[in-house]
This record gives structure tokens, sequence and C-alpha cells, in this order.
């Protein structure tokens, strides 16, 4: 006895092979023969069938697609001695390249069949059954040795393997389908087969009763528009019972031969069209006939707009028109935008009018635009570039490397460079001076610098520490001021190293760099650095010196630390200026917190891979293939919410491409790590018997807010599976959240008070020895009661000194709670996919200039809007000097002038006894330019000065006025005052 295999032969070329091959067989005249062929590749490839090395034309041959064009199968009916033994060869072929293979056929007549060539004793026969009922096609089958009996249906091979046994053939070799479906209808063969040849039986139609239902076109062909000399394929779907035939027409000519309509589905396949027509689908059975209509219009794609426009333009946006170019509307408009040189355009499209205000630019840069028109046929040629600059604006970084040295005891120079982000044509630079680094900056002395990028400062007084802060200004306002140089007047004694950075090289060393100070003539060399360095928790400091560098790696620190920095330069007279504090972590180097596991999925499944890693900073993951990124094509990276890890998922699960070395790999600054998983995918006929078997998977379920959900999971296999969770693709974890969610015995999840946030899409795998299947995803609703948004906590307005420094918080409510967001006019300071929900923390640094800032909370629910007025205001000037209108042995009135054209909050008035090295007393909240102290001693000398203050803070204070108060009368007790005694 002969028996048919199905072979999967090693025949591959790159992305290309078969899996299943046809084989050599020998019919009988008059009979038929089937030879199947299958293959494999990306692209699909193209299976074409040849006899003896030439394409098959012959009526009596039929191939016939399935496995949507994955497989064909070459009929020949009926069969004829001589004139159909050969080679039949089967040629698949995409653009990776072609593969051939090939079988034969022979063909006898009845009287040359041996004695065992099989027979068949009873074929199947018509049967009509009821839709659910179950059907049994009888086949009985004789030879030697005893034939293998298979079945076709509609010509196609019966595949019993993937309808869950609902079709199975018994020992006898009748099949019997249960539960019997409409499209089980079909011409039934069977087909007996050993080693002496094949026979086919007569074929048998199998009816399935269903309720009559004329025809009804269930998705319409569509109109569409396009270019002239395209292609397009227009579909047109009908339903019924019985299903009906469709056709397609163009007027009276039928395009779809009468004996060759398809049932329920017909795409029209049109080529090189020229000409708009109206094509008629046409869908029919025993039960009436219905027709649709499908518009096909041949239209040009747009023509170029015009050369945009610019209308207005700021520092950071531009408003363009164009005009259309088009007698006909367009459907919309694509912007295309870069910086100035640099490839490529990046698009804007949806744009529905010929005017365009795009934001978000740098301020004095040059951009090329154009503009392309799309219609219904697709997108015509771009327009001509039109070059944009924009606007100027304040400088939005300070000068850099500030740098200086002493020229003698009493003069320094100062060098800097432009600023990163000047935002136009510097026309200035302020720089400013101090000893007293407490006094704010506006009272600092000052030079205005133009045209160079260096100043001298003269009569500075020897041997004190000055601090020098620049900032450069546009014709639009002045800049950031520079962070403090601090420089000794002293001769020979270096200033601050300025820039000084440093950045984490590994887990235990960091790297220190600066710039060098200004170095004079060769008796003012800088001789070397002192570092000076601490971690946080240590109260000793180390440390180092070394030779003159720009750069220093300091090694042997502690991993996962922070360290604080100090640099000062040396020359052979004295240490210089140390630099302010700096802080720098040193990294921890990446660990797996969760590694992938090897997993064996099935066909057509879902296979999921979680890999979690920590460390300082927080280590990025990407997923390799073979050692290559994997491909979004069916790959889903999906990360979790805190960033500490990823899932990769695969789905649909596909055997041999699938099967392969997946890797995890993290990295961050410190160092990176890798861990791998093997991926075995199964098809159903391969799945060993303890494989598990999902029983009963979590169904659709709606629960009110703050109540219980039981998402419900039950599996088998051998051994008995463990069952996980995953929502939204990632595993959940039932081990932080107080118990509120928790996986039960039977493998169920609990979750008790409901929230809002475990709304989601929910799948249970379960996983044994033999592999792992995952439910079908159900999700759970939770209903929560719906509330617009609103701002609870509104944003406060404030008033602020130049160059300082402001947070702005806006708390916004709502179910669901809203998405917050800050505005500058119409600028976005919040990016769109970074924006936070419930409360909005504006950070504005270094501000120079009022405005409005916009808070904005949304939801689904609407937008609402609150404005906060941040206003620039300078610290109050100083008042007039203390003038006394009168004054008695203890007491003295004052009134002075309040020296500020805009009202203040209050004064304080400041006084001590004269010569006295205590601090001055205050008082303050005086709302007047008058004021009485009492409480003095007779004939005493006092001081007194005034100061302002406003709702940004304390101005500076007034000159100071010398009082003595008036003697005490010895008789009366009463003061008396003597002429000129009052200073």
């Amino acid at each position: 006895m002969k028996t048919i295999l199905l072979l999967f032969l090693p025949l591959i070329t790159a992305g290309l092979r078969f899996t299943r091959t046809p084989e050599d067989q020998t019919g009988v005249d008059g009979g038929v023969a089937s030879f199947v062929c299958q293959a494999t590749g990306d692209p699909p490839p193209n299976i074409v069938w040849n006899k003896n090395g030439k394409k098959i034309l012959n009526e009596r041959f039929e191939a016939t697609e399935f496995d949507n064009g994955s497989g064909s199968i070459l009929r020949i009916q009926p069969l004829r001695t001589t004139r159909d033994k050969g080679i039949y060869e089967c040629h698949a072929s995409n653009s990776a390249g072609e593969i051939t293979a090939s079988a034969r056929l022979s063909v006898l007549r009845e009287h040359q069949l041996p004695s065992g060539f099989p027979s068949i004793d009873m074929g199947p026969q018509l049967k009509v059954v009821q839709h659910s009922q179950t059907a049994t096609m009888i086949c009985a089958a004789s030879g030697n040795p005893n034939p293998e009996i298979t079945w076709f249906k509609d010509f196609l091979p019966v595949n019993t393997s993937s309808n869950n046994g609902r079709i199975k053939q018994l020992r006898s070799g009748a099949l019997q389908i249960e539960m019997s479906e409409e499209s089980d209808q079909g011409k039934y063969e069977c087909v007996a087969t050993n080693r002496e040849g094949t026979r086919y039986s007569s074929p048998a139609n199998l009816y399935v009763r269903v309720r009559r239902v004329p025809p009804r076109i269930s998705i319409p062909p569509a109109n569409s528009e396009i270019k002239p000399g395209g292609n397009i394929n227009i579909s047109c779907v009908a339903v019924g019972s019985p299903m009906p035939y469709v056709k397609w027409m163009l007027g009276a000519e039928n395009l779809t031969s009468e004996d060759d309509m398809p049932i329920g589905r017909n795409v029209l396949e049109l080529t090189d069209v020229r000409q708009s027509n109206n094509y008629t689908c046409v869908a029919m059975s025993s039960l009436g006939v219905i027709k649709a209509v499908a518009q096909i219009i041949v239209k040009d794609l747009p023509n170029a707009p015009g050369t945009p426009v610019v209308t207005e333009r700021t520092a950071t946006s531009v408003t363009l028109t164009w005009e259309s170019g088009n007698p006909e509307p367009v459907s919309y408009y694509i912007l295309q935008h870069r910086a100035k040189g640099i490839e490529p355009y990046k698009e804007i499209n949806g744009i529905t009018k010929p005017l365009y205000s795009m934001g978000g630019l740098s301020p004095y840069s040059h951009y090329d635009f154009r503009v392309a028109a799309v219609n219904t046929v697709g997108q015509g040629p771009s327009s001509e570039v039109v070059e944009v600059l924009t606007a100027e604006q304040a400088p939005s970084s300070p000068p850099r490397r500030v740098r200086g040295r002493m020229l003698s005891t009493r003069t320094a120079i100062i060098h800097w460079d432009e600023p990163d982000e000047p935002n136009g044509q510097v026309v200035g630079n302020r720089v400013y001076y101090t000893s007293n680094n407490t006094l704010p900056v506006n009272q600092w002395e000052k030079q205005i610098v133009r045209s160079t990028n260096f100043t001298i400062i003269h009569d500075l007084t020897p041997n004190k520490t000055y601090y020098i802060r620049v900032l450069a200004f546009t014709s639009e306002g002045d800049g950031p001021l520079s962070q403090d140089l601090q420089i000794m007047a002293k001769t020979g004694v270096p200033s601050q190293p300025s820039e000084f950075m440093g950045v984490a090289k590994s887990e235990t060393s960091i790297l220190l760099s600066w710039v060098a100070p200004l170095q004079g003539d060769s008796d003012n060399q800088i001789t070397g650095y002192d570092l000076v360095y601490r971690r946080a928790d240590d109260t000793e400091e180390t440390k180092v010196s070394f030779e003159p560098t720009s750069s220093y790696l300091l090694k042997y620190l502690k991993p996962f630390s922070t360290y604080t920095f100090q640099l000062a330069a040396k020359s052979k007279h004295a240490v210089g200026v140390y630099t302010n504090e700096m802080s720098i972590d040193t990294p921890q180097t990446p660990r797996f917190t969760r590694t992938p596991e090897d997993q064996t999925g099935v066909e057509g499944g879902v296979a999921s891979f979680v890999c979690q890693a920590t460390g300082n900073p927080q280590p990025n993951i990407v997923w390799n293939k073979k050692g290559k990124k994997v491909s979004k094509h069916r790959y889903e990276i999906i990360e979790f919410d805190n960033g500490s890890g990823s899932v990769l998922r695969i789905q649909p699960l596909r055997t041999i491409i699938d099967e392969v070395i997946y890797e995890c790999h993290a990295s961050n600054s410190a160092g990176e790590i890798t861990a791998s998983a093997r991926l075995s995918v199964l098809r159903e006929d391969q799945l060993p018997y303890g494989f598990p078997t999902i029983d009963m998977g979590p169904q659709l379920k709606v629960v009110e807010h703050s109540r219980g959900a039981t998402m419900v999971c039950a599996a088998r296999g051998n051994p008995k599976p463990e069952i996980t969770w995953f929502k939204n693709f990632l595993p959940v974890n039932t081990s932080n959240n107080n118990r509120r969610i928790k996986q039960l015995h039977s493998g169920a999840l609990q979750i008790a008070m409901s929230e809002e946030s475990d709304q989601g899409k929910y799948e249970c795998v379960a996983t044994n020895r033999d592999g792992t299947l995952y439910s079908s995803p159900a999700n759970l609703y939770v209903r929560v009661r719906r509330v617009p948004p609103r701002i609870s906590i509104p944003p406060a307005n404030s008033e602020i000194k130049p160059g300082g420094n402001i947070n702005i918080s806006c708390v916004a409510v709502g179910s669901p709670m809203p998405y917050v967001k800050w505005m500058l006019g119409a600028e976005n300071l919040t990016p769109e996919d970074d924006m936070p929900i419930g409360r909005n923390v504006l950070e504005l640094t270094d501000v120079r200039q009022s405005n409005n800032y916009t808070c904005v909370a949304m939801s689904s629910l609407g937008v609402i809007k609150a404005v906060a007025q941040i206003i620039v205001k300078d610290l109050p000037n100083v008042p007039g000097t203390p003038v006394v209108t009168e004054r008695t042995a203890t007491s003295v009135t004052l009134t002075w002038d309040s020296g500020n054209p805009e009202p203040v909050s209050y004064y304080i008035l400041q006084h001590r006894a004269k010569g006295s090295e205590d601090p001055y007393k205050e008082i303050d909240g005086i709302t007047t330019t008058l004021y009485s102290v009492g409480g003095l001693s007779p004939n005493s000398h006092y001081d007194f000065r005034v100061a302002a203050v406003n709702t940004i803070g304390q101005g500076p204070s007034s000159e100071v006025l010398e009082v003595r108060t008036a003697l005490l009368a010895p008789s009366t007790g009463q003061s008396f005052i003597k002429q000129n005694e009052m200073k």
C-alpha cells in the first residue's frame, strides 16, 4: 500500500520556500488528477503551473488558489493517456527569487490497470441537511494494498485540523460534518490512493438548508477618483440565502463571464483607466436581483499652488498665504518646511485654507517653506520654495566662557564669547561687577560694551573679591545673565575657572572639564589646579592637585552617589578663587529585575516577552531579533508607565519566521547588558498532549466605579498550567496595590473597589512546560460619573523682579481627570505628548518681560482656561533722606520723599544709637511718608534711614540722617532745644 505524505522539503531561496510540493501520481483514463503546491515568502509568492517546461493553457486543466493565494491546485479532468502524461512543475516566485518543484503524472487505460489499483465501491451521494445538523458523506474503497482515503470539496483538499474537530474523517473513510454551516455546502469527492495509483469518486453535492433570504448588497462598491492611466480594484459584496452570484457590468456589457460568476463577492480589476464610467454590480439568486453602481472618475492630480507669501512674522512663528493654483477645490494642502539646508522636509497636512500660521520656530533663523495640494486622486507637485528669516528676540542664553584676569591691583580685563542662542544680532553686552554680591544686580556697577567681546574695569579696590556677570542684548531686549565669575583684585592670583562641568564616565569615575582663567605674562602663569570634592553623605573633603590642563578624570568613586566639586587655579603667587559648588551623580550599571523567558506558542496565537531593568540613569531598553532591531510588522513594543521596562508582543505567530532568539538590550551611560530568550512556534497538529487549553477566558464586563469586578479564567493541561494576567498587553502586578487586585486560586483576577484606571483590555495566559496559550482579550469598563473639567486652584497673578524665577501652578479636576497644559499666546509651552493630568507647574526662569500665561484644562467633556498675569517689576527706588519735622527729649518725627513714581506697599524705618555696632532696629508697615519714633533717650544721638517695599521686595535704604534728641529741663521735666543742636 502506498501512503501519500505531505512533505516539507528544504527548498529555500532567500525569503522563499515550499511548504507543500506536488507528488507523482498514476491516474485512470477519463478520471481525475490533482497536484497540490503551497509556498511562503515575503512578499507572498506567485504560483504558476508548467507542463514539460511550458505554461499550461488547456481547457481541461484548472488551477485553483487557496489559503489567500499561498497555495494552488492543478486539476486535470478528464485524463487522457499519452496526452496528459509528463512532468508537471510548480513554479513559485517573488522579488526574493524563484523555486520550482515537479511531479510526474502517468495515465493508464482501464485494461492496463494493475490488479491492486484502487476501486471506489461506494462514493458520496447527494445529501441535504438542515442547518446545524450533522451530515456524513460516505466513501468505501478497495485495492491492494488497502488504499488511503482523502476528501476534496469544490476541488480543494478538506482540512480536518483547523475546525476544532467539527469536521473529521472516520476510520471507515467517511467524512462527518457536525453542526453543519452554509459554508459546508459544496461538491465533495473522495479520493482513494495506494502505491498502484489514484482514483476519484464521482462528485456529490451537499446542500445545507437555511432560511431563504433575497440577495442584498452588504458592502456596496465605493465611488472613486483616480488619475489618468491609474489602476483600481472595485469590490462588491452581497449576501442572501442562497448566497447570490455577483457580476460586474459596464452599461449593457457583461464584464464577468456568465459561467465564471463568483458567489458573494466580486472584485473588478481596472487597469490603465483613461475614461470616467459608471460600473454596475449585479447580485442575483433564485430569489431576485439587486444592483449597485460605482462611479469611477478619471481626474488629474492637483496643480502646484502659488509660491507662499509671508503676511506676518514673529521670532517664533510665521503666517503664510498662497494662491490655490487649481480651478477646482482641493481636499487640503500640505505645508512642507525645514530649517534652511537641512533635509528632509517636515510636513503639516490637513490644511483646508490657503492660510496657515506655524509656531515653534527658532528666533532669527532661516526656514524654507513650500506647499502642495491634495485632491481625491493624490498629492500634486510642490510650489516654489520661499525662504523666511524669523524675527529677532532677546537672547535666551547668557554669554559663554566668561573669564578674566587682573592687569594690575586695580584693573581687570574680562573676556566672553557670544551666547549659544543669541536669537538675533547682538548689538551689545552689559558687564556688571561688584564686591558685595548680596546687592541686587541692578545696584552693581556696570559697563556697556559694543562691537567687542572684552572690557577693562578700572578703579577696583585691591585685595577684594569681585563678582562679575555679563549679559548680551539685541534690539529686542536683554538676555539672561551669566553665572558669577569671581576674581580677586590682586595681581598674580588666577580668577575662577569658567564653565566648570562634569559627566559620569562609569560607575566609579567622573570626567571634569573647564575653561582656564585668562593668563598674563610669564610671571603670572597658571601652575596647576586644586580640586576639592566630597560625597554628599561625608563631612570630610578630599583635595587633589594636578598640573595645568582643561579636564581631569577623577577615579575610584563610589557608585550611585552624589559628589560635590569645587575647582581653583593656582599660580606661583597664590591659589585663586574657587568655583561655585557643583554636584554630579555617579551612575549605576544596568541590572535586570525581570528577564525574558523561553516560550512555545501556537501558530496564529500570541507571544509576549517581558524585560525590566534598573540603573541610574534609568536604562533604555531595545529589542533585537537575531541581532537586529525588531521591525514594526506584527511586533509591538509596549513600555511600562514608569519606564522600567517593556513588553515585546508578537501577534499573530508564524512558524519558522518567528522561531528565533529575541534579545532585550538595556543600556545607560554606565554600561549595557543583554538577556535573551528563544521562541518556538507549533502548528495545531504539532501540539503535544499536555499543551495548555483555555476552557473559559475572560468576558466583556461593565462595573460601576468602586464596585468589585472578577475576570474569569479556567485552563487545563498536563502538568496543570500556571495562569497569569495581562492588561493592555502589560503584565498585571498584584503585589503593589494593597491587595486591591489579587489572583484567586481558580486563576480568576479579582479587582476590589474598581477605579477608572482599572479599565482596559484583559487577557489570561496559561503556561506549562509544553507551551503558552493566550485567551482572547476582553474589555473591562468602569462606569464613572462624567464631570466636565474645572480649574479648582487657578494660577495666581504675580510680580517679580527682572531676571527672577517663578513657578506657576494650575490644578484642575473633572471625571475623567483633565489634561493640563500651559500656553503663551498661541504657543504651546507643554509638549502635546507629555501633558500631565490634573496639575501642571510652569517653571519660568530669568524672566525679563511681562506676559499673560494661559492654563488650559481639557478632557473629552470640554476645555476650560485660566490666565495668570506675570508682571516684571523692579525693586523700589531709594526714598529721599529723612527730614526732622519735630523733636522732643524722647521722640522724633520724620518725613521723607517717596522717591518712587508708583505707589509702594509700605516703608521700613531703620534706626540705632549713634556709634552702636548693633544692627539697625526696624519699624515696618509704615504706609505714609511721615512717622514719629518714641521711647528715645534724652540728649542722645541716633541714626535714621528709610527703605521702601513693594510687591517684589525691599529696595535699598536712603542716606543716613543723624538726629540728637532734646535736653530734658531739670526743674519742669520738659525738654528744651538749643539753637543749632539739630544736625
